[in-house]
C-alpha cells in the first residue's frame, strides 16, 4: 500500500525507500527474482533524488539477488 501511493506522490526518496524495503523483504523470503525489479524501481527513485548511498545500496542488493539467480 505504501508503495502504491509513493509511486504517485511525486517523492522519488521515499518511493525508493518502499521499493527498496519490499525488495528486501522478498530476498529475505527466498523470491529473489521478485526483487530485481523493486530494487530497480528503487534505484531509479533513490538516483531521481540524488541519494547516492541509497542507490548504491539499491545496486549492491539488485546485484546479490541477480546473483543467486
Amino acid at each position: 500500500m505504501a508503495l502504491a501511493f509513493f509511486r504517485t506522490s511525486g517523492d522519488h526518496y521515499m518511493d525508493g525507500l518502499a521499493a527498496y524495503g519490499l525488495g528486501t523483504a522478498l530476498v529475505q523470503s527466498g523470491d529473489f527474482r521478485g526483487s530485481v525489479s523493486l530494487f530497480d524501481e528503487a534505484i531509479t527513485g533513490f538516483r531521481v533524488a540524488g541519494d547516492q548511498h541509497g542507490e548504491g545500496d539499491a545496486l549492491n542488493s539488485q546485484g546479490g539477488a541477480m546473483g543467486i539467480l
